[in-house]
């Protein structure tokens, strides 16, 4: 089983190349269709969406998550998502450019020459900080006891575990057991922050101020319930993908010195010394580039799965009500010329993955 080897994606590959662009495949009680190509991936997800549902890993993990934007569906899914939307228009995007621009400066003030450092711990914490910031406008002991429980969820929802059923969280194991002090932790410090947040009454700038003040089309609001699910949904689904992004930017970019070179012409002539603003991203093409390629290679999102309602066919593959449908396009074709074969620049391995955008 896929999961339960500690490099997925090698399989997930190597079964592309060998399999095409639709396989089956069972495991255990589970039967999975795998789609590697846009246009399979559009049928499911676009043409016939409403024949699938949330996957069982999506599934079960509501018991943590809560039915936040990343886990709820149907007419219950739009409403959190009309309530969420004024949240992130632009004006209110912008807001937050300040908070990622502070905490990078501080970062990089902590940083001496000739130190080794992880940077992926690096990237989690500094996305954990603008995160939680942007979200709640709080710090210090906070920040704490989320960082502390984030990390140990995270590390307990990997792998084959992403599989377990909802009951497995009642299993006296000292994992199980960490794992379900760190969603009470977590629980108590959200709650405690949207009651701080309800006491004041006003504005703090912050997203949580965002989403209280939020009405649907009937005047109604989401309680305190909502709030906690989707301020979950944001920080745990929201700071590691971006430190993921981040992470294997600068590791692409230690390999591509050229590229890197460009890079630093670029912001030093748009920015020429001065800490980035919001309104200077238009002017930062280049970088821009560099950032999407390293996404198209390595996205922090690699799959995306749903369950079958209804029995339907695609290319001839007749696909039964309850199988799983597994989207792995994220990674594999991104990886493909025109959705056909792998490109050339990547047949010499991910140290040639940037050549071209020194050209």
């Amino acid at each position: 089983m896929p999961l339960a080897s500690p490099h997925p994606l090698s399989i997930f590959s190597a079964w592309a190349r060998e399999f095409g662009d639709i396989f089956y495949y069972r495991a255990a009680w589970l039967h999975v269709y795998f789609l590697n190509h846009p246009d399979l991936i559009e049928e499911v997800l676009v043409r016939n969406y409403k024949n699938f549902l949330k996957d069982r890993v999506v599934r079960n993990s509501r018991w943590f998550f809560g039915q936040g934007l990343l886990t709820n569906e149907g007419d219950s899914w739009l409403r959190q998502r009309r309530l969420s939307a004024p949240a992130f228009h632009r004006e209110r995007v912008a807001s937050y450019a300040k908070i990622m621009t502070d905490r990078a400066v501080e970062m990089l003030a902590a940083w001496r020459n000739g130190e080794t450092r992880d940077i992926h711990q690096e990237m989690m914490r500094l996305t954990l900080g603008i995160v939680v910031r942007a979200l709640f406008n709080v710090e210090s002991d906070e920040t704490t006891h989320i960082s502390s429980a984030m990390n140990l969820i995270m590390g307990s929802t990997s792998g084959i575990r992403m599989l377990l059923p909802p009951i497995a969280r009642y299993l006296p194991t000292p994992k199980m057991i960490g794992f379900r002090r760190a969603v009470a932790q977590l629980d108590k410090t959200v709650y405690g922050i949207i009651a701080q947040h309800r006491a004041r009454g006003t504005d703090s700038g912050d997203l949580l101020s965002m989403l209280m003040a939020a009405r649907d089309e009937d005047g109604s609001r989401m309680s305190d319930k909502q709030l906690r699910d989707e301020v979950l949904t944001f920080l745990l689904a929201g700071h590691e993908t971006t430190a993921l992004s981040m992470t294997w930017t600068w590791h692409l970019l230690s390999q591509h010195p050229e590229v890197e070179q460009k890079l630093h012409d670029e912001l030093d002539r748009v920015l020429s010394d001065r800490v980035p603003q919001f309104s200077d991203l238009p002017a930062l093409p280049f970088t821009e580039r560099v950032i999407k390629e390293s996404m198209r290679l390595y996205p922090p999102a690699w799959s995306l799965a749903r369950t079958v309602v209804s029995d339907f066919e695609l290319r001839g593959y007749r696909i039964p009500a309850g199988a799983n449908v597994v989207m792995i396009g994220g990674f594999s074709i991104g990886r493909r010329s025109c959705h056909g074969s792998h490109t050339s620049r990547l047949a010499a391995g991910p140290g040639s993955v940037l050549a071209h955008l020194s050209q």
